[in-house]
């Protein structure tokens, strides 16, 4: 019975959030459901692990993670995602691989809700989705970033939680969700870098920043506009300004339209999206720096029309010199960003995006290690 009850509960917590925020949240059966799966697994990795040993390290056994990598998705796999970058150090592909320690993983989110108050703690489908996931690999030795797009659809392990953000249990969804997993506060996004983490095969993530929607328009609106090209995609604009090819300068609530919009209709546009996302942020950059030349505070007057917008957990010395740091480097450019290795695919009822675990492992290699001398 007591089974049953736990069922029931998880059930109605994910029509809760179904309801809420309009995406399926596919629950799957309690963990002890898999075990047997997951002993399955170890055994076979376990017998083939000998074989997999790296023979040029006698000081201590050294398993290859790519000799049980692998690139398909299923929700098993999704469970079994190996968490090799824990390690500091590591064989894959019969290369060895340091991380590099003056590389910082930042994780960067947008929330798809306007709030009075972003640190008043919310009920789970009153806390918004994380519709912008970006992680930052910011090397503070050479002020240089590469940013990883991680799309809202991915499919990822997450905590499920109740009503009263108890976790029932543990299902697979659409990473978005991740930030109802909590308290709408910083306990969500602490969830939020685990579920990535987890999803990255265990890369730690250094920091978070978390901004709501009044922030576009705000920032948008102090650097005196940004200008962007109309890229062609599936969207329906009804301002004729938006038409494709066009090239615009933005203002105010155009800013968040140029970056939210998308058509529900047809599949797939939360990817036409994050590319449109990725056109704002590197126009944003351009712009931003050109206000620098005239005024050394802007970055420091940009932080404040953010106050009550913005949860992290940086004091801000720390993010105002990582901004300044990157505004010192290069121009951000397509080359700098790159997409979560991975494919759609029409779910059952909403978009999903599989990951590619192995092409991902070696994603995270070029962007926080480095490849040592044998």
């Amino acid at each position: 019975m007591n089974r049953k009850i736990r069922f029931w509960a998880a059930a109605a917590a994910s029509v809760l959030l179904l309801a809420g925020g309009g995406v399926i949240f596919r629950m799957v059966q309690e963990r002890k459901a898999t075990e047997a799966a997951d002993a399955a697994q170890r055994a076979k990795w376990e017998s083939a692990e000998q074989a997999a040993v790296s023979p040029d390290t006698p000081r201590r056994r050294q398993v290859d993670y790519a000799f049980f990598a692998t690139n398909e998705y299923s929700e098993q796999n999704a469970f079994n995602r190996q968490q090799l970058f824990r390690n500091k150090e590591l064989i894959y592909g019969g290369k060895r691989y340091l991380r590099h320690t003056g590389i910082r993983a930042v994780l960067l989110l947008g929330l798809d809700r306007t709030a009075d108050d972003l640190m008043e703690e919310r009920a789970p489908w009153e806390q918004g989705q994380t519709d912008a996931i970006f992680l930052l690999a910011h090397n503070t030795a050479r002020n240089t970033v590469k940013i990883l797009k991680i799309p809202r659809d991915t499919m990822a392990v997450m905590p499920g939680t109740n009503a009263e953000n108890q976790v029932i249990s543990e299902g697979i969804a659409q990473i978005t969700l991740a930030y109802t997993a909590g308290n709408g506060v910083d306990e969500s996004c602490r969830v939020t870098c685990e579920v990535v983490s987890r999803l990255l095969g265990g890369i730690p993530i250094d920091h978070y920043m978390l901004g709501d929607l009044n922030i576009v328009a705000h920032v948008n609106d102090l650097v005196g506009g940004v200008t962007v090209r109309v890229p062609e995609d599936q969207t329906e604009w009804t301002d004729p300004a938006f038409r494709p090819g066009n090239t615009i300068t933005l203002h105010g609530k155009d800013a968040e339209r140029f970056i939210r919009a998308r058509n529900k209709e047809k599949s797939f546009t939360a990817l036409e999206r994050m590319e449109r996302q990725q056109i704002y942020i590197i126009a944003f950059e351009k712009q931003l720096k050109q206000c620098l030349k005239n005024d050394q505070d802007i970055v420091e007057k940009m932080f404040d029309t953010m106050e009550g917008d913005m949860l992290t957990d940086m004091k801000r010395k720390e993010y105002v010199d990582l901004t300044l740091s990157i505004l010192g480097s290069g121009t951000l450019s397509e080359k700098d960003f790159v997409t979560l290795p991975g494919e759609p695919w029409a779910g059952p009822v909403y978009d999903e995006y599989h990951p590619h675990y192995a092409d991902i492992d070696r994603e995270i290699l070029d962007l926080f290690y480095y490849e040592s001398a044998q």
